[in-house]
């Protein structure tokens, strides 16, 4: 039986084990500890999430989450200084 990927947007059902995993296998942020880890403020966070420059995820209705890893990832994709020409 082939699992149909799901679009951007739709929810996928997944059960309490899966999303421990997810969860324990990562290190997440919330705004401030995200805005902290980038040096920007917290209204230069929400500006560069609205924006679609950071990704983040949704936890609950409000609170929005980011992984460590892909902030580290988004700071180490865009090279800057002397030895790069800029």
């Amino acid at each position: 039986m082939s699992m149909k990927r799901p679009y951007i947007g739709q929810s996928i059902e997944v059960d309490d084990e899966q999303k421990k995993e997810v969860l324990n296998d990562h290190v997440w942020f919330d705004t401030v500890q995200a805005a902290n880890h980038l040096r920007l403020s917290i209204g230069a966070l929400r500006n560069l999430t609205s924006n679609g420059v950071v990704k983040y995820y949704k936890l609950g209705k409000r609170r929005n989450r980011y992984l460590k890893s892909e902030l580290d990832q988004m700071l180490l994709s865009q090279p800057k200084g002397g030895a790069y020409g800029d």
